[in-house]
């Protein structure tokens, strides 16, 4: 007798080995996802980070009525590896929100529904997300957090994406 198609063993046999190739493949995939959307979000601090600094640059000669403290640093070299210290104390600052370089126009609004910035790994708005803007010898740096050293979970992790700026 010639039977045409497939046997109960062989297509069990199949299905087993589709099945294995879908465990390998998704864990895979969500982490190359996570990855991707964890540099997006980088990405995004980093032109928050911009915008803060040119409003820095525009409105320093209005710091001065609130003060950062900083600690001492050790940064690392990034062409040597050599550590070195960066000095840490209070300097002339200025708490905004992220709203406030939308508003002033130091930053362009996304098309969202969640709001006008939004967080590309979880998409919840981070127009209320707080910047400390300050002038140290000169150069203007940015924080994520408030003056007062607070900071939400998501500011941070956006500190984490610009670690290394006081340490240039």
């Amino acid at each position: 007798m010639n039977n045409k198609g497939f046997t109960l063993v062989e297509l069990l046999a199949v299905i087993v080995v589709l099945a294995i190739i879908v465990s390998i493949a998704v864990p895979s995939t969500v982490s190359i996802s996570r990855k991707i959307k964890g540099n997006l979000f980088c990405q995004k601090v980093n032109s928050i980070v911009n915008a803060a600094s040119l409003y820095g640059e525009d409105y320093k000669e209005t710091f001065g009525f609130e003060t950062y403290h900083i600690n001492n640093k050790t940064c690392v070299d990034s062409k040597t590896g050599n550590e070195y210290q960066v000095e840490g104390g209070f300097f002339n600052a200025q708490e905004i929100q992220v709203k406030d370089l939308l508003n002033k126009g130091y930053l362009k609004k996304e098309k969202a529904e969640e709001g006008n910035v939004v967080d590309p790994r979880t998409n919840e708005n981070m127009e209320n997300d707080h910047l400390v803007v300050y002038e140290k010898y000169g150069r203007i740096y940015v924080h994520f957090g408030s003056l007062n050293g607070n900071e939400s979970v998501r500011e941070s992790e956006a500190n984490q994406c610009i670690q290394s700026s006081e340490c240039h």
